[in-house]
């Protein structure tokens, strides 16, 4: 009697291919990530932008502005505000979007450094004001403005945003 033996090739095939079709599918199914721009940070979900202003001008009238390197894309959590040494306390800070225009924060005669939590007040059916407060959803370049302030460093602007 001949005894059969098992050919395990055809099964072996099946199997390695199974695999690569596996690891394919799940390649495919993840997002990729976008590129984080340079003064960004990436953590999963959440990022981190730093914006530096240097203010030209006379002491107190000294003004300036600079914009993230990329897009802010979701909710802003927290900013924190590292003014430079020499600022004087009439420094105005400003936060927003040029597209669609937003003012994100605005803060008049200040120069303490700071945690803050921007919100906007959320509106009714009628579009008045319903007093709870959320997050504003955000989409474009970010500007940070400095106004009556003092020549130099002024302020760099740290956001944190995310999905």
């Amino acid at each position: 009697m001949r005894r059969r033996t098992w050919n395990w090739e055809p099964l072996l095939l099946v199997a390695i291919l199974a695999i690569v079709c596996g690891v394919a599918a799940r390649m495919l199914m993840e997002q990729p990530e976008e590129p984080v721009a340079r003064s960004s940070t990436s953590y999963g979900w959440l990022h981190q932008e730093e914006i530096a202003v240097t203010a030209t001008g006379d002491d107190g009238a000294a003004t300036g502005s600079a914009d993230s390197d990329g897009p802010i894309r979701g909710h802003v959590y927290a900013v924190h505000l590292d003014y430079g040494s020499s600022v004087t306390t009439t420094t105005d800070i400003t936060l927003s979007l040029s597209s669609p225009a937003v003012t994100v924060m605005a803060l008049s005669d200040t120069a303490t450094d700071g945690w803050y939590y921007p919100v906007v007040e959320q509106t009714g059916s009628t579009g008045s004001g319903t007093s709870t407060y959320d997050r504003l959803p955000l989409s474009g370049q970010m500007t940070v403005e400095v106004a009556e302030s003092t020549a130099g460093t002024a302020v760099t602007a740290t956001v944190w945003w995310g999905e």
